[in-house]
């Protein structure tokens, strides 16, 4: 502690003083272990492990004031320095939360910068204090960004207010430059449309009976991911996940749970006539219920089949109205009397994933012909197109294998993660696999690389040492949006040479997770850069306060996310539907 404190010239970081918060807490926590060990009768003794226990507890509290008190006092003088070294940014003076992101020197620092708050204008004021205070000079600092437009606005604001030349480039763009100047060859870049080539794979492989089988699986049983009504704790729950994932068959008609929708798809694939939700041929409405409306009835066969949400024990979810066992006594009763034949389904069988073997030997016991339809005949029905299909399933296809890259998962490696985390989609694995082997084949022939394998190979030769080039100062901008390899790539720099992080995101306006980006990287920034420091701009001058109390309402109904107290800086108060 005497070592944080002793020199005191300048801001006290996080990762200083880190190590003895941590001694302070652990000494802390094993003497209220020791203190709950102590018998009861050992009065002396606990009264005197309660007397240092306060005083560990004080000296930690006044340990942290005083490093607190210190920064406070040390960024207010380092304010009014930064204010008149570099005066005005891109026209305009800089509100004191974008000043205090610029003049803080955390070794790895996050500025949470929400919309609309001149994050832009702060990372150009950033670089204008690192060089203007003579700390570093332009081509010590790298400055990444996530599009070719970004870096190009970027790279001129930067221009007009430095009047200095910075390396800025996307993560690929690095990658790229890395390659090349490690290898002394410009790698060949594939240029074609990765979805179109998958599409035309799949083309090709709808031929073969058992990849056509498996893409029949997928589109019936696997666009989506089930989640039986067994397993919510509340109806609120239950609704929201069906409304966020609503179970729409592969004709396009709504129907109100995911083992209707199993059922649904396989009397489908089978070429099964169905009725939903058709009204029962005897009239049945009563003081007690209403008319009944059984969930299917196949009129080639006269058969009735109803969807029970019960676990093994007959019991329905606790959510689920009162007398719902009842209403299932009552139907059984009904086609008892009027000999009528119902199949009964159950929620616990959709949960197990026997659902459709079950369905299918009941059908059979009741003469019901179940000949499975080819692919084309399933398109037909569906009154979509062929090609239409294949293009979804391509693209769906080129994500699996993009994140895969990305995470730089083998095919072994993606097949173990995807049955411990995934077994319902190991039918869309089936397909992704053959698929990504053939384009990594393509790949491989004709000697290219992809963007995401220009990020993959530069990790690689900046970990074997064959990357020369050294960063003092990095500013990564929209970090909310980085991926695993992207970090991998910052990581394995910043192992080679450290060097001082500057990261500008917001975790409200992660939109990329389709693309690979992964939000733990913002929301536990500590735990992969190691100690840090987070500041917060939090004045929009985009919105009107009205919509920002909406629209931050809103957000923070994600307990996930990082609070942030968002003001506007305009004067005049408008309308929320004049900003939309």
């Amino acid at each position: 502690m005497e070592l944080v404190l002793h020199d005191l010239s300048g801001r006290i970081k996080t990762e200083d003083y880190a190590p003895y918060i941590q001694k302070y807490t652990d000494i802390i926590l094993d003497t209220e272990r020791e203190l709950k060990r102590i018998n009861v009768f050992h009065r002396t003794e606990r009264d005197k492990l309660s007397c240092e226990l306060s005083l560990f507890r004080s000296k930690k509290i006044d340990f942290v004031n005083h490093i607190e008190h210190h920064n406070d006092r040390f960024l207010k003088d380092a304010l009014t320095k930064a204010y008149s070294l570099i005066g005005n940014v891109e026209g305009r003076k800089l509100d004191e939360q974008q000043m205090t992101a610029i003049v803080k020197d955390a070794h790895s620092h996050l500025v949470l910068a929400g919309a609309g708050t001149g994050k832009t204008t702060t990372i150009v004021g950033k670089v204008k204090y690192l060089l203007s205070s003579g700390m570093y000079k332009p081509e010590e600092i790298l400055m990444i960004s996530f599009t070719k437009a970004a870096v190009n606005e970027m790279q001129s604001r930067l221009v007009k207010e430095t009047n200095a030349k910075i390396y800025v480039a996307t993560f690929h763009k690095l990658g790229y430059d890395i390659i090349k100047e490690s290898t002394q060859m410009a790698p060949d870049v594939f240029s074609g449309n990765m979805n179109r080539m998958i599409s035309d794979k799949l083309k090709e492989m709808v031929s073969n009976p058992m990849y056509s089988s498996l893409m029949k699986q997928y589109i019936l049983f696997h666009r989506i991911t089930p989640k039986s009504e067994l397993l919510f704790t509340n109806e609120a729950e239950y609704l929201e996940y069906l409304e966020c994932n609503p179970p729409l068959t592969i004709l396009e008609k709504p129907v109100k749970s995911y083992g209707e929708l199993e059922i649904a798809n396989y009397l489908t694939l089978h070429g099964i006539a169905y009725e939903y939700e058709s009204s029962y041929r005897f009239d049945t409405a009563d003081a007690n219920y209403r008319q009944y409306h059984p969930d299917f009835y196949l009129p080639e066969y006269d058969i009735y089949i109803e969807y029970f949400a019960v676990d093994r024990n007959n019991t329905p979810p606790k959510h689920f109205t009162p007398g719902y066992v009842d209403g299932i006594k009552w139907k059984r009763e009904l086609h008892r009397n009027n000999g009528t034949k119902m199949i009964e389904c159950y929620a616990y069988e959709q949960m197990e994933g026997i659902l459709r073997k079950n369905l299918e030997e009941r059908l059979r016991d009741n003469d019901v012909i179940t000949t499975e339809l080819s692919f084309e005949e399933i398109i037909a029905r569906t009154g979509d197109s062929k090609s239409s299909i294949l293009s979804s399933l391509s693209e769906v296809i080129g994500k699996v294998i993009s994140l895969a890259k990305n995470r730089r998962l083998s095919l072994q490696q993606l097949m173990e993660s995807a049955y411990a985390r995934l077994p319902d989609q190991m039918p869309l694995l089936g397909l992704v696999i053959p698929v990504m082997d053939s384009y990594e084949k393509y790949l491989r022939e004709n000697k290219q690389i992809d963007f995401t394998d220009m990020v993959n190979m530069a990790v690689d030769l900046v970990r074997e040492g064959r990357y020369g080039r050294r960063f003092r100062y990095v500013i990564i901008d929209e970090y909310q949006d980085i991926t695993a390899s992207q970090y991998m790539l910052m990581r394995a720099l910043r192992d080679q040479h450290d060097y001082e992080l500057f990261c500008v995101g917001d975790d409200w306006q992660s939109i990329y997770r389709f693309a690979g980006s992964d939000i733990g990287y913002i929301l536990n920034f500590g735990q992969y850069w190691g100690g840090s420091d987070i500041s917060r701009i939090e004045t929009t001058y985009r919105f009107s306060q009205r919509l920002v109390d909406i629209s931050s309402e809103f957000v923070m109904n994600n307990p996930y996310q990082y609070v942030k107290c968002m003001r506007s800086g305009l004067n005049t108060e408008q309308y929320v539907i004049g900003n939309i």
